[in-house]
């Protein structure tokens, strides 16, 4: 296995989840072309700029293609801010065939990276602890962050060998692994599962966290954050993974520069959120009435390219 140590800016689709019209549920995402952001709200921690640390409810983007309950709504989403506030939860279909799945999930003990991108990108089946992954979108001519990802441990896994992930929780299997193993293809594939760095188990002072607010409703709302790191994030790199080799001095520095760059945007940096809870009965009696297609193939306006975990 190959050790890489640095920066990877790893770009994802940045339009948000809309529900649809009347609708205060949103139903596991399985039709769109691509994967897209949801505002979030949830128990969890953050620290604020002076390094305490507080709890409670806040508010992030974040990728979360499970079922969620609108729970706000904003009349207009102008300089990038949301205009649907979720709460997360989940049950898996009736019908489980052609679900995505969630990637990265910072959801649980510690932030997990199982898959996204890595059939393509080989670097990032490589990466060596200590490496610092900042996940967001292009938008607008600029780099917009909603999660930092610093790599504390890894794992490879397959579908067939899991051993050493044998220690998963059953709801990440459920979100995360079964809908990416619905793909053959993706079935004889070698992926690596990244453990992230917490506060209470940092690397070299580093930790991973999603920028977040207080949930209340006044303040609760926010643009993801524009983040600058000239020579390291490119603002218009839309689709494909970056990797910047670093020594772990200049990780540091710009993991540093990053919460600078966050908290100078009345921003904190979030982490501990609880694993959503399962409603096992909630999809039953609407996917019992409205049974997918018959044999393998997807839904309509979806297609097994664009369905295999990323």
């Amino acid at each position: 296995m190959g050790e890489n140590l640095g920066l990877v800016q790893f770009p994802h689709p940045g339009p948000e989840h809309k529900p649809e019209r009347g609708s205060d549920v949103m139903g596991w995402h399985r039709r769109d072309a691509d994967h897209r952001r949801k505002f979030l709200k949830s128990l969890g921690r953050w620290r604020d700029a002076t390094g305490q640390e507080r709890s409670g409810e806040l508010t992030f983007w974040g990728e979360w293609e499970p079922q969620s309950r609108i729970t706000h709504r904003w009349p207009n989403a102008a300089k990038g801010a949301p205009r649907f506030l979720h709460e997360p939860f989940w049950c898996v279909p009736v019908d489980s065939r052609w679900l995505y799945n969630t990637d990265p999930f910072v959801f649980g003990e510690c932030f997990l990276y199982s898959n996204c991108r890595q059939k393509h990108y080989e670097t990032l089946r490589e990466l060596a602890p200590g490496s610092v992954i900042l996940f967001g979108s292009s938008l607008g001519g600029a780099f917009v962050l909603d999660t930092v990802f610093v790599v504390a441990s890894r794992a490879g896994y397959s579908w067939a060998k899991q051993a050493g992930i044998s220690d998963v929780d059953e709801p990440f299997r459920r979100i995360v692994l079964d809908p990416l193993f619905t793909s053959q293809e993706d079935r004889s594939r070698t992926f690596r599962l990244y453990r992230g760095a917490t506060p209470e188990v940092p690397w070299n002072g580093m930790f991973s966290f999603v920028p977040c607010r207080p949930a209340s409703r006044d303040t609760a709302r926010f643009a993801r954050p524009v983040i600058q790191l000239p020579g390291l994030a490119t603002p218009n790199l839309a689709r494909r993974a970056k990797f910047t080799p670093l020594n772990v001095g200049a990780l540091e520095r710009a993991w540093r520069s990053v919460v600078e760059q966050i908290h100078a945007q009345g921003l904190f940096l979030g982490y501990g959120m609880p694993v959503p809870r399962e409603e096992p009965d909630w999809e039953r009696g609407r996917s019992q009435a409205r049974p997918g297609p018959e044999g393998g193939e997807p839904p309509e306006g979806c297609s097994p390219r664009n369905l295999r975990g990323c």
